[in-house]
C-alpha cells in the first residue's frame, strides 16, 4: 500500500500546533474538528513531533492531575518519518530491518539534524550514510553539506520519490547514488556493495 492510498481514504488536510500548547487543548481539537492526530512544530515552524489521541489517553491515565498542565511537546511521539504519496508503507517500516537482513548495523534517525548530529559525535564510526532527500528540518543535501565538515568523505546514498533530488545531489560529491522510489532490496543491497567495496 502507498502513502497516496491513506490520503485517499482518510484525506489530505494536516493540523499544526505549537508544542507549548496544554493537553486541554488538544483534547478539545481532536473532539471539536474531529482530527486523528496533529503535527506538533517549534517555534521556527520545524516538524518535531506528533500527537494522536492514543498518546493523549495514555497522559490521561498516568497522570490525570496534571491534565491541564501537560504540554504537547511531553507527550508527542518525536521519531517522525516523512513520506511522499508514492512511498510504499511497508518499505519505510522494514527498511533499518533490510539492512539488517544484509549484514549491516544501522543506528536509525528520523530527522537531518539528529543524524548529523549523530555524525559529528562519532566521526569515525560510520561507513556510510543513507539519507532520504525530504526530512523535517533539513533535507538530504543540507546534512550532506553539514556532514562535510567533519567527515567529507562518508559516502551516501540519497533517497527520493523525486526527480529533483538527482539535480540537487549533482552537486556534492560525497553523495555516491540516487536511488528513486521504488526501488528493490536487491538494487539497494548491489549498490551499497557497490560503494562499500571501493572504500
Amino acid at each position: 500500500m502507498k502513502t497516496k492510498d491513506i490520503l485517499a481514504e482518510k484525506g489530505t488536510r494536516v493540523v499544526t500546533v505549537l508544542e507549548t500548547l496544554h493537553l486541554t487543548d488538544i483534547v478539545s481539537m481532536f473532539l471539536d474538528d474531529r482530527i486523528g492526530s496533529v503535527v506538533v512544530v517549534n517555534n521556527h515552524n520545524e516538524i518535531i513531533g506528533i500527537v494522536a489521541p492514543n498518546d493523549v489517553l495514555k497522559a490521561t491515565r498516568h497522570h490525570p492531575e496534571f491534565i491541564s498542565t501537560i504540554t504537547v511537546s511531553e507527550i508527542m511521539t518525536r521519531d517522525i518519518i516523512v513520506v511522499t504519496p508514492e512511498d510504499d508503507i511497508d518499505q519505510l517500516s522494514t527498511a533499518p530491518r533490510l539492512l539488517k537482513s544484509f549484514g549491516y548495523e544501522v543506528d536509525p534517525v528520523s530527522a537531518g539534524k539528529e543524524a548529523a548530529a549523530l555524525i559529528e559525535a562519532n566521526p569515525t564510526h560510520y561507513d556510510l550514510v543513507i539519507t532520504d532527500y525530504d526530512m523535517p528540518g533539513i533535507n538530504g543535501v543540507e546534512l550532506v553539506k553539514m556532514m562535510s565538515i567533519s567527515v567529507p568523505e562518508l559516502p551516501v546514498i540519497m533517497i527520493s520519490g523525486r526527480e529533483e533530488a538527482i539535480t540537487a545531489s549533482s552537486r556534492h560529491y560525497a553523495i555516491k547514488k540516487v536511488l528513486i522510489k521504488p526501488y528493490d532490496k536487491d538494487e539497494l543491497r548491489v549498490v551499497i556493495h557497490s560503494i562499500l567495496s571501493r572504500m
